[in-house]
């Protein structure tokens, strides 16, 4: 993901199925994208949310 930013391609939307801790949502809201993560764990989503105040 870092060398596509690295060239200057950004995606206006993603969407991420299977998010996990968010880390790669987390990434590409930092790079200026809207992004929409999903996860089938509950707990997952929590994650995402309490690190992206960060």
């Amino acid at each position: 993901m870092e060398e596509y930013f690295s060239k200057g391609l950004s995606p206006k939307r993603v969407l991420e199925l299977g998010c996990g801790p968010g880390r790669n949502s987390i990434y590409m809201a930092k790079q200026g994208c809207s992004v929409s993560a999903l996860d089938i764990s509950e707990k997952a989503i929590i994650r995402v949310k309490e690190r992206e105040k960060d």
